[in-house]
C-alpha cells in the first residue's frame, strides 16, 4: 500500500472534522504560492501545523490510516 495522496488525507481530515474547508483553502492557497515565492511546494499537512489548524499526531494519523489521534482542537485544546 502506497502513501496517501494530500487529497486524500485533506478529505479525510475535513470528513473527520480535524480542520474547516477555509482552512484546507487557505493552505492549498499558500502551497500554490510557493514557488512563485522560490520555495519548494511545501506538504500540506506541514502548512496546516504551520497554522495551527491541525496538530502533527493527526497528519501521522491521516498518513498511517489511524482512526485514533487525540481529540482535541490544536489551537484551543476543545473537543470537536
Amino acid at each position: 500500500m502506497g502513501t496517501p495522496t494530500e487529497a486524500a488525507l485533506s478529505d479525510e481530515a475535513l470528513a473527520r472534522g480535524w480542520v474547516s474547508a477555509e482552512a484546507l483553502a487557505a493552505a492549498r492557497a499558500e502551497q500554490d504560492r510557493d514557488p512563485a515565492a522560490g520555495r519548494a511546494r511545501r506538504f500540506l499537512g506541514a502548512i496546516l501545523v504551520a497554522r495551527g489548524d491541525l496538530t502533527w499526531e493527526r497528519v501521522e494519523a491521516l498518513l498511517h490510516g489511524s482512526a485514533s489521534a487525540r481529540e482535541t482542537h490544536p489551537r484551543t485544546g476543545d473537543s470537536p
